[in-house]
């Protein structure tokens, strides 16, 4: 009998455990090598657990922790080459200040686009570009066939009334006798009577049926500019007058002008004149997004002029936007300027927004510059230099609050008249972050 066949079962099966024991002693030999980096990798004192285990948050990448006093000595020459400036902690008055980009344009309530409602052809043109003209001023000229017509046909209707009103009075008269021979002698049959009223009814309707004709006329010549006088007069007069006159609709500057002499016009072309108060403007600014909350209306604000010689002019906010423009980012605010002509639409200007709600006015605040704070393991540091060394600086750390007008206000560490570097605090940054790490190795 043959054996060999079941003992090379055997011995796949036992080559199989045998690499399947290999992988899984592998894997817990890399295990235990991860972890005893990790730890040797990580700060004294730390947990190994995640932060969320241990409820303890470890300084950010590139920060370590700050000890109550650090000191950082550099060499003269390297304070000269990073140009570490020395001030004196002083007391100032802030305005909190916003500058915004802005843009001048029309007053969008003092602007009217000038069309014709009649069809015709341009036989003048009264008012150029750069005219100022004023309410109510004859604009254009129109030759329209249109408008003759429609008076035309609105006097023949007041003609027919006339007619319809001539044809009845015969009739009542001649109605009211044949009614009054009926009802008294009897001398009328009632089959004549009843005819003559149907006549005299046939008359009344003709005259109510010119009526509504005309007054429809009527109707059609104030749908084609003229107004009432102008219909009073073409009755008084009996003439017909084609030509129509667009007037301006408020008074102001031409700053356009689409039309020529001789060129057909139609209703359907709504832009022939633009007339413009130029006297009177918006300049609209876009305040970015996070001081969007500091802009009221009423508030204060001087618009910066940038072109040729730089000028302020004194305004208020007139209008704040409800919302953020959301391509922007920013929120639109109107400013109403009135009477200066050096401001031109489409000018690019600047404003400067004036908010003392940070501060009292009247109180003075301990302020750095700030260029003097710098961030380290989430806490506000100031380096001072020391006494007994020149060439050394100490780590202080201070709480700030609000800042204004490139400084920061102290709520605590500093004291007024103490000495700090106000430029230059990066390199001592970086050698107190890397000697802090040196200790923690």
């Amino acid at each position: 009998m043959d054996t060999s066949a079941p003992s090379q079962s055997v011995s796949l099966k036992r080559r199989w455990l045998n690499g399947i024991t290999a992988v899984v002693l592998i894997g817990f030999a890399g295990y235990a090598v991860y972890e005893m980096t990790r730890e040797r990798d990580m700060p004294a004192g730390a947990s190994s657990k995640s932060d969320g285990e241990s409820g303890t948050a470890e300084p950010k990448e590139g920060e370590s922790k700050l000890s109550e006093t650090q000191t950082v000595q550099l060499s003269p020459e390297m304070i000269r080459k990073f140009g570490i400036r020395i001030g004196t902690v002083r007391r100032r008055k802030l305005s909190s200040e916003i500058l915004a980009p802005a843009r001048v344009a029309f007053n969008s309530e003092a602007i009217a686009v000038v069309g014709s409602p009649v069809q015709g052809r341009i036989v003048d043109i009264k008012a150029r570009i750069g005219d100022h003209v004023e309410a109510k001023a004859a604009l254009l000229e129109i030759e329209s066939t249109e408008l003759g017509e429609a008076q035309s046909e609105y006097l023949q209707r007041r003609n027919a009334i006339a007619i319809a009103q001539a044809a009845i009075r015969p009739l009542t008269e001649i109605f009211v006798r044949i009614k009054k021979l009926h009802d008294e002698d009897k001398l009328i049959g009632i089959t004549e009577l009843q005819e003559r009223e149907i006549e005299l009814k046939k008359a009344e309707g003709a005259l109510d049926s010119a009526k509504s004709a005309a007054n429809a006329a009527e109707n059609k010549l104030h749908l084609l500019g003229m107004d009432g006088a102008a219909v009073q007069n073409l009755v008084k007069y009996n003439q017909i007058n084609p030509r129509y006159i667009v007037h301006s609709p408020l008074a102001g500057e031409v700053i356009e002008r689409l039309v020529n002499l001789g060129e057909l016009v139609k209703p359907d072309r709504e832009k022939l004149l633009v007339i413009a108060e130029t006297r009177s403007l918006w300049v609209w600014a876009d305040v970015p997004e996070p001081r969007a909350a500091e802009i009221a209306v009423g508030a204060p604000v001087e618009i910066i002029t940038t072109a040729g010689a730089e000028r302020s002019i004194a305004a208020a906010v007139s209008h704040v936007a409800a919302s953020i423009d959301t391509e922007t980012h920013a929120l639109r605010v109107r400013i109403d300027i009135s009477g200066d002509r050096a401001l031109k639409p489409g000018m690019s200007v600047r404003a400067k927004f004036k908010n003392s709600s940070i501060h009292d006015a009247s109180e003075a605040q301990l302020t750095l510059p700030q260029t003097a704070i710098h961030s380290v393991a989430g806490k506000s540091i100031v380096f001072t230099p020391s006494p007994s060394d020149p060439n050394s600086f100490v780590a202080r750390p201070i709480e700030v609050g609000p800042c204004a007008d490139g400084m920061v206000c102290v709520t605590s560490g500093l004291e007024e008249g103490e000495r700090i570097v106000i430029s230059g605090g990066e390199i001592l940054k970086a050698d107190l972050l890397k000697s802090s790490a040196k200790d923690e190795d």
